[in-house]
């Protein structure tokens, strides 16, 4: 009689809780990446002309020649310092404080943006150098794609685009209306 090797311990199924769980982390992560991802695009063009003045420059200039850790430590700074704000604004929100929610989590997520994007843009090769911060970030850009290749997002993106060609109309027609409104005659 010839034995049979023993097939291993049966495969678990994932449990309930933990499937409910890691869809309400993905709708959070969605949530939190669009915002960024919609912060980011409105600032956009103010950061290409941050990106050009002379004193932006000369700071890029003094980045690059720290080392990885101190580098980290500059773009970890403002992010732990300014990432909170968004947690007080929601906090005023609901305490309702809407005018002060608001100005909070919009002006720290700018700030948040313009300091923690440049010094990341500018220290990311020297941040790559660190091992684990080179794991991190490779498992972050995997989550990201595979976020951004969820049906979730594309339906997001969809909506945000309609939002955007809209508001696009909108503006035209305001505009055109002004216009007429400042013609003499």
């Amino acid at each position: 009689m010839a034995m049979q090797p023993h097939p291993g311990p049966p495969r678990r199924r994932r449990a309930p809780l933990r499937r409910a769980a890691s869809a309400v982390l993905t709708a959070a992560g969605i949530v939190y990446f669009l915002l960024d991802a919609l912060a980011l695009h409105v600032l956009a063009p103010f950061l290409r002309w941050l990106g050009r003045q002379p004193l932006v420059r000369a700071v890029e200039r003094r980045v690059a020649s720290l080392g990885p850790y101190p580098t980290l430590v500059l773009v970890l700074v403002p992010l732990v310092l300014l990432e909170p704000l968004k947690l007080a604004g929601a906090y005023l929100l609901a305490m309702g404080s809407p005018a002060m929610g608001l100005a909070l989590i919009v002006g720290g997520e700018a700030l948040k943006i313009v300091t923690v994007e440049r010094l990341f843009r500018f220290g990311r090769p020297k941040l790559l150098t660190i091992p684990w911060f080179a794991w991190l970030y490779r498992h972050a850009a995997a989550f990201m794609d595979r976020l951004r290749a969820s049906h979730a997002w594309r339906m997001a993106a969809r909506a945000a685009a309609l939002a955007r060609s809209a508001g696009r109309g909108l503006l035209r027609r305001a505009r055109r209306a002004l216009l007429a409104l400042l013609r003499p005659g």
